[in-house]
């Protein structure tokens, strides 16, 4: 048997003898995640690898559990600098953007174009109350006082006109 096969020997046989108090002591520290614990346990045995040139016939129990608690620390640091704890799995969101998508987009300026298209076919009288209405944003009242007409001839205007918008619109799309 060579050294360097002894040296590793000293470390199998330290894993394989402090494995059972290796791993109660993770799951106390560091909770039941298994796979939590099993990824702790392979890096305290990665960190134990470092001692395999070490002149010591059996590597001691201290200095093993001292590893295992250096690698909890570790990882509490590590979890606690990235906000570990704050995490949220994005599969319980619906991560929709607010944002219309191209084909909308696209749509939308279809709508707006035809919409554009009503408005000049629309009769004089109900062009220019709906103008009044929507694009200069003048109450029902102010059209009325401003053109001497009704406040219902006003609403009765905007009705044909909005009639005449959604005509338009469904037309196009059939």
């Amino acid at each position: 048997m060579s050294a360097e096969t002894a040296k590793l020997d000293l470390v199998e046989r330290a894993i394989h003898r402090y494995d059972a108090a290796v791993r109660g002591f993770l799951r106390w520290k560091m909770g039941v995640d298994e796979d939590e614990v099993q990824d702790a346990m392979q890096e305290t045995y990665e960190r134990l690898l470092r001692y395999r040139h070490s002149e010591w016939a059996e590597l001691p129990r201290a200095l093993v559990m001292r590893i295992a608690a250096s690698v909890v620390i570790d990882r509490a640091r590590h979890r606690a600098s990235r906000h570990a704890g704050l995490h949220v799995s994005v599969d319980d969101f619906d991560l929709e953007s607010g944002e219309a998508t191209p084909e909308r987009r696209v749509l939308a300026q279809e709508d707006v174009a035809l919409v554009r298209e009503a408005i000049r076919d629309m009769p004089g009288r109900c062009r220019e109350v709906f103008v009044l209405s929507r694009i200069k944003g003048m109450s029902y009242q102010e059209i009325a006082d401003q053109l001497s007409i009704s406040v219902k001839a006003v609403e009765k205007n905007i009705s044909r006109a909005l009639i005449l918008c959604r005509h338009r619109v469904r037309e196009q799309r059939q």
